[in-house]
């Protein structure tokens, strides 16, 4: 059985590698993109800081410093 899980294990991290880059990695080919809880924000180059307020129905709402 716990060779059923590992080779599961290793089908889902081959899966996920071969989908593209993460989300974290995102910045790296945007510099102007920060990523908040998972969500990729690609926002203008006077905007830093992002930083996570709350999410409702419409999507995630984050604070931003100029």
């Amino acid at each position: 059985m716990a060779e059923a899980a590992s080779s599961g294990a290793a089908a889902a991290a081959a899966a996920a590698s071969a989908a593209g880059p993460a989300a974290g990695s995102t910045s790296a080919t945007n510099p102007n993109a920060e990523v908040i809880r998972g969500q990729v924000f690609e926002v203008g180059p006077r905007y830093t800081n992002l930083a996570y307020i709350g999410e409702g129905a419409y999507g995630m709402v984050v604070l931003f410093f100029v």
